[in-house]
C-alpha cells in the first residue's frame, strides 16, 4: 500500500506547544498538545519539540503515512533562511540564537521550515482559513503576546530582515506601562494574555464582584483569559469591561494597521479569538472610531476559521509552500 504524504506541523507558544501530521489537503490526522514549560531553559524546550515530533513520525510510520517536511512557528524573530531565532522576549529566556532549523533537519532528516508564528498563522488561514481567495489581509493572532502576518497580492510581507509584522511591539501609549520587551506602551502590554491576567487578578484582591471568582473558587492562579471570556459571555458586568478594554487597545492597533496598508481583511485568530462574536461586537466600532473609512473602505473584520489549529495548520502551509518552491 502507497504510503499517505503529510508535513509535520509544529506551533511554538508561550502557553502551549502543538504537533501535528497534517496532509497537503490540510486535514489533520493525528495531533498531540503540551504545556510550554520554559522553567528549564531553552534547551529543554527543545527537548520537548523534538520528543513531540518524534512521537508524531511514530504515529506516521505505525499508520501508513509518511512524513516529507516539517514546519514550524515560533514566537520571537525568526531568520528563516538559517532557522535560527534572532529575538525573542523574557518569554522564552534563553531562545535567542537557537538553531532550530539545524537540529530538527539532523535529527528529522526532513527538509525544515520555521517562522514567525503570526506569519505561519496567516499562511495557515489563507490557504484554508478565513482569508482563503483574499489577496491582501493582515492576521493578528492575539495569545501570550500579539503578533501578526501580512499578505499583500496574495504574497507573505516579511519587510527588510523579515521582522515585519510584529504589530504587539507598536506603541499604543506613549508613556504607558512596560512590556517584556524593556520598552513602554508596546499594544503587547494591554492586550496579551499576561496583562489580561494581571488586571482580572488585581480586581479580585480587591474584592471586585464577578462569576470568575466563582469559576477559580478563589484560586488565583487559575486566572485565565479563557475564563474572562467565558464569563463575559455569560453575561458577567466585570469580564465585559474587561473584553471592553482590551478590544479598545486592540482596535487602535488594528487601525493602524488598516490606514497603513489599507487591507481587504483582518483576521483575529489565538486565544483571544475564543471570546467569538462578543470580541467583534466591541472591536469593531472601536476600530471605526480610527480610521479613515473614505481612504480605507468597508470595515472587514473576521475570527479565524481555523481556531486553536491555526497554528499548526499554518506550519504545515510554510513546510508545503516550500517545499514546493524548491
Amino acid at each position: 500500500m502507497k504510503k499517505k504524504r503529510c508535513v509535520c506541523g509544529v506551533d511554538l507558544g508561550g502557553t502551549k506547544t502543538a504537533t501535528a501530521l497534517i496532509d497537503f489537503h490540510g486535514n489533520i490526522h493525528h495531533k498531540t498538545k503540551k504545556k510550554t514549560d520554559v522553567s528549564d531553559g531553552a534547551k529543554s524546550v527543545m527537548a520537548g519539540i523534538v520528543g513531540m515530533i518524534r512521537d508524531e513520525f511514530e504515529y506516521a510510520d505505525n499508520h501508513e503515512m509518511i512524513v516529507n517536511a516539517i514546519g514550524m512557528g515560533s514566537g520571537g524573530c525568526i531568520d528563516k533562511d538559517k532557522g535560527v531565532v534572532s529575538y525573542a522576549t523574557s518569554v522564552f529566556p534563553g531562545w535567542i540564537g537557537m538553531p532550530i532549523k539545524d537540529i530538527l533537519q539532523k535529527e528529522f532528516d526532513v527538509p525544515v521550515s520555521i517562522d514567525n508564528d503570526g506569519k505561519v498563522t496567516a499562511l495557515g488561514e489563507g490557504w484554508i482559513g478565513a482569508a482563503k481567495g483574499v489577496e491582501n489581509f493582515v492576521c493578528i493572532a492575539v495569545g501570550t503576546g500579539v503578533t501578526s502576518g501580512i499578505v499583500i497580492s496574495g504574497e507573505l510581507y516579511r519587510g527588510y530582515g523579515g521582522y515585519a509584522g510584529e504589530i504587539g511591539h507598536a506603541s499604543i501609549e506613549m508613556n504607558g506601562v512596560e512590556c517584556d520587551c524593556g520598552n513602554y506602551g508596546c499594544l503587547d502590554a494591554y492586550v496579551g494574555a499576561s496583562s489580561i491576567i494581571k488586571r482580572v487578578t488585581k480586581a479580585l484582591k480587591k474584592g471586585v464582584k464577578t462569576k470568575i471568582n466563582d469559576k477559580i473558587k478563589g484560586d488565583l492562579a487559575k486566572v485565565t483569559p479563557q475564563i474572562v471570556f467565558e464569563s463575559a459571555q455569560e453575561g458577567d458586568e466585570f469580564a465585559l469591561s474587561v473584553l471592553a478594554e482590551v478590544s479598545k487597545y486592540l482596535g487602535v492597533g488594528i487601525a493602524n494597521l488598516i490606514n497603513t496598508l489599507n487591507p481587504e481583511l483582518i483576521v483575529l485568530s489565538g486565544g483571544l479569538a475564543q471570546a467569538g462574536e462578543l470580541l467583534l461586537k466591541f472591536v469593531r466600532p472601536a476600530v471605526k472610531q480610527r480610521i479613515n473609512v473614505q481612504a480605507t473602505g468597508q470595515i472587514n473584520i473576521k475570527l479565524t476559521k481555523l481556531g486553536e489549529e491555526a497554528g499548526v495548520i499554518g506550519a504545515a502551509a510554510l513546510a508545503i509552500t516550500n517545499m514546493e518552491q524548491s
